[in-house]
């Protein structure tokens, strides 16, 4: 036992060290924090908007209206949410440049497939990108 603890502490330590000292001292966050920014200074209050979950408390508390922001999972995933119009419906999509597997999400594939980029904030992989619903 205390062979393996050793071991693992020899091996797996610095690993670790080399993470949590990326963690401490690189912002990640600062393409979406930017294309936030970007949302909150050039889209009505009133426009349904798709975005990553880490946005949706944000845009609400600058005003947006909680129904008209959507975690772009749950457009899929939830029978609760539904946009009147389908992908018309929508006026903007918020993501990083590698989303989670959308391949199961048809409704926000369609939706991409009838938008355009109008912003794209970071660098690979920390990018985040504003597509505009083409109606």
């Amino acid at each position: 036992m205390v062979v393996a603890a050793v071991l693992a502490t020899v091996v797996v330590a610095p690993a670790w060290a080399s993470g949590i000292r990326r963690q401490m001292t690189e912002d990640r966050d600062v393409a979406m924090r930017t294309a936030q920014a970007w949302i909150i200074d050039n889209v009505d209050r009133d426009a349904v908007v798709l975005v990553e979950d880490s946005l949706w408390v944000d845009l609400v508390r600058a005003g947006f209206d909680p129904d008209s922001v959507t975690w772009f999972y749950k457009l899929d995933l939830d029978p609760a949410v539904q946009v009147p119009g389908g992908w018309r419906g929508i006026d903007y999509v918020v993501l990083s440049a590698t989303p989670p597997d959308i391949d199961a999400l048809p409704k926000l594939q369609e939706t991409l497939a009838h938008s355009e980029t109008v912003e794209a904030f970071g660098q690979s992989p920390d990018t985040a990108i504003i597509y505009e619903v083409q109606k």
